[in-house]
């Protein structure tokens, strides 16, 4: 245990408190793995340390909560809205985001973010993704309605917007035809070796993109984890 204090002190306030309260709601071995990442590994941490003061956080692709939370520990971070596709992933993060002590910072939604939106999806509700999962592999004729919406309706009336998105391979032109002016720092989960095209919209758009880290090569999915952000 005081190795795993030692790896977040200075990011929570009480992390003791904190690991016992969140690591009792865990319950299988995918869960804890999502936590071991986010919280102890802490693989969002460039991002965690250059929220600024007053900013909205956009959580997409939620997974179970575990990054939403994560992010509202900071004390720059005024609100996050969090969105996730899997009604399944959903439930679960309601209700670790209801028994952490900053559910007040934190909205939730059960929505698919789409460069295409104004429809409803089938997903199947038992659905579960993982890194290497495709989206359309939990698309199902027999499952549960789920709204989808768009980046720029996201981001309407928001200010001093971070950006998180990891939403399994649906990102390549979810930022192609969005106003980010309001947004100055992204982290982004890549599937399928698009990488590059969205570095160059980011670039167009007057970030500063570079590859933060390579989880797979092309050959086993081209997984890629990119960061932008404006000076």
């Amino acid at each position: 245990m005081g190795q795993l204090l030692l790896t977040i002190k200075g990011i929570l306030s009480d992390p003791g408190v904190f690991i016992r309260r969140t690591r009792r709601l865990y319950e299988t071995d995918r869960e804890n793995s999502v936590w071991v990442s986010t919280f102890i590994n802490q693989e969002y941490y460039w991002f965690y340390e250059r929220i600024k003061p007053g900013t909205t956080v956009l959580d997409i692709g939620a997974n179970i909560g575990d990054t939403a939370i994560y992010f509202a520990y900071n004390p720059n971070t005024k609100k996050v809205y969090s969105y996730e596709l899997m009604p399944h992933n959903f439930e679960k993060a309601k209700r670790f985001i209801a028994n952490s002590p900053l559910k007040s910072k934190i909205s939730i939604f059960n929505m698919a973010v789409t460069p295409d939106p104004g429809k409803k999806i089938k997903v199947a509700s038992n659905a579960v993704a993982t890194a290497t999962s495709n989206i359309s592999e939990v698309i199902s004729a027999e499952g549960v309605n789920v709204n989808t919406i768009s980046l720029p309706k996201m981001l309407e009336g928001k200010k001093r917007v971070a950006l998180k998105c990891d939403i399994e391979g649906v990102e390549e032109h979810l930022f192609d035809n969005a106003n980010l002016s309001n947004v100055y720092l992204i982290m982004l989960e890549c599937h399928n070796s698009v990488h590059t095209h969205v570095m160059d919209v980011f670039r167009k758009k007057g970030f500063k993109a570079f590859v933060y880290h390579v989880y797979s090569t092309a050959d086993k999915g081209g997984v890629t984890l990119v960061c932008a952000y404006r000076k």
